[in-house]
């Protein structure tokens, strides 16, 4: 009799040790080999998205393909990638490693979530100075230097990130924000002036000169608000 019962103990014990060696890990064990990196989206085109770390100290551009990527709302609902837009923040969990390209790109993203919003200034900046061009290529120069005058309106990290969105939006030419002034290196020069009415409405003078040139033969006056993170002439 006590040989059965040592054996029928034995026996239970091997199941259970069998059932809990084959137990499968939880939705976190995939997850817990990642890294996750918050970002604010500061331009995107088609699938690329383009962005720059909430943390300070970080002043590295990155670029991220969003297309076929797990991605969720700040609900947890699934959403598709037109969701993404510039003046998010979004968390981002890939693998750990960064590209050292430029912008950096990061390895193996698994998966998106948006956390919130801030305000798409480097897209919206971006685009009324491209708008005052008829083309790609604003008037035939190759290179162009951009200063901000008044109030402050980009962080340093956005007129890096500027520098990159328009080099994408305009052919062949090098753009440079907040140059070191070099007279005898000729560039067209735009200069934006910046009046900060309240934290959410801003007045724009944008100027648009030549090489060395004091007189702009392009200018423009507008008058932005600020809501949901979207900045609206």
């Amino acid at each position: 009799m006590r040989k059965r019962t040592r054996v029928c103990v034995l026996f239970l014990m091997s199941v259970l040790f069998f059932c809990a060696s084959c137990t499968k890990p939880g939705p976190s064990g995939e997850s817990g080999n990642k890294t996750h990196i918050d970002l604010e989206i500061v331009y995107k085109r088609n699938q690329l998205c383009y962005a720059i770390a909430e943390k300070d100290e970080d002043t590295s551009l990155y670029v991220f393909n969003a297309a076929g990527q797990p991605i969720y709302d700040m609900d947890g609902s699934s959403v598709t990638t037109a969701s993404v837009k510039p003046g998010m923040t979004v968390s981002l969990a890939y693998d750990g490693y960064v590209l050292q390209t430029y912008p950096c790109q990061f390895s193996d993203v698994s998966e998106v979530r948006i956390t919130g919003s801030k305000s798409n200034s480097v897209e919206f900046i971006s685009t009324q100075i491209s708008n005052m061009f008829p083309s790609s290529t604003p008037a035939d120069m190759s290179r162009w230097e951009i200063s901000f005058d008044g109030d402050a309106f980009l962080s340093a990290k956005e007129k890096r990130a500027l520098e990159v969105v328009l080099k994408e939006k305009w052919v062949d030419t090098v753009v440079t924000v907040e140059p070191e002034k070099d007279p005898s290196d000729p560039a067209g020069v735009i200069t934006v002036d910046v009046h900060r009415i309240t934290d959410t409405s801003v007045t724009l003078k944008i100027l648009v000169s030549e090489a060395n040139g004091d007189v702009p033969f392009l200018t423009k006056d507008l008058s932005a608000s600020l809501k949901n993170g979207i900045w609206t002439v």
